[in-house]
């Protein structure tokens, strides 16, 4: 999404065609940047191949605001021939096609048809609109149901179970987080420190990740030992893999205060505090 950070993005409910979410992407009310508001989606080269060569179909639910300020809402498929880039960073060889939908409050289904190129490694999809003037209090669009299948017609939106949708989401970003305010401490990961100053902590992935993630926190997370309990505020300092897909991640941290070589250690997030987490990032 463009404009920084004064944006809304949120899941709410929505039943049609089996869905029960929608995303909200628009600028918050009072917001005057007018650069372009897109959502982009970027897949994997290895799910584009099926798709070389041949003709496809986007097709989305979506709707806008009442103070909706774009004068239509634009679909893009985008192609390019460089393996798992991403429309932010430029696609080498892109090439896209484009639709505009007019502004409606009810929900609408769009659709758009493209002859996927010979030589594509990598596709991308991508909505937005270029607001204008200052953003009353709904200048948003909501989409939900993106589907992009094989053929020149748009057939109903597949519904998969949720744990497999889950599972699919995870090998991209997996995020540990404490939810309770109640007492005591939510305890993830485990290893030793290697020195004083240094300790590595190997987690477990649920599944394989697409790539050797980008690990990020949110809040203070603590590493805690058997003997002492709670310790110190840890940073993260690196992340060690064995592989592109392995299924473990080795997350090194340097401490605030000293720890003692060889000691077991593991995270930890202390209880009556919510929402800090640990996040593993796999996305392009």
């Amino acid at each position: 999404m463009g404009q920084g950070t004064n944006l809304t993005t949120g899941d709410l409910p929505f039943s049609d065609a089996g869905l029960k979410t929608f995303a909200r992407f628009g600028r918050l009310s009072g917001n005057t940047a007018t650069g372009g508001l897109n959502f982009t989606y970027n897949m994997e080269s290895q799910d584009c191949y099926c798709f070389v060569g041949k003709t496809v179909t986007l097709s989305f639910y979506y709707r806008t605001g009442a103070n909706f300020s774009g004068t239509s809402l634009g679909g893009r498929i985008y192609t390019g021939t460089g393996p798992d880039e991403a429309v932010r960073n430029g696609l080498t060889g892109s090439t896209f096609v484009v639709a505009t939908y007019n502004p409606n409050t009810s929900w609408q289904r769009g659709s758009l048809t493209y002859t996927i190129g010979t030589n594509i490694n990598q596709i991308c999809l991508s909505f937005g609109y270029t607001p204008v003037g200052t953003a009353g209090a709904a200048d948003h669009f909501d989409i939900t149901g993106v589907q992009l299948e094989l053929g020149s017609v748009a057939t109903p939106f597949e519904v998969r179970p949720y744990p497999v949708e889950l599972q699919l989401c995870m090998r991209y970003t997996y995020v540990m987080t404490n939810t309770s305010t109640s007492a005591g401490a939510l305890r993830f990961g485990a290893g030793h420190a290697v020195s004083s100053t240094d300790a590595n902590i190997r987690i477990q992935h649920l599944v394989q990740l697409r790539a050797i993630p980008t690990v990020s926190t949110t809040g203070s997370l603590f590493l805690s030992d058997a003997n002492t309990g709670h310790t110190v505020t840890s940073s993260i300092l690196q992340s060690i893999t064995s592989g592109k897909d392995a299924t473990q991640l080795i997350v090194s941290i340097s401490p605030a205060t000293s720890l003692v070589q060889y000691r077991p250690y593991y995270f930890e997030v202390t209880g009556g505090v919510n929402g800090q987490s640990l996040i593993l990032s796999a996305e392009l």
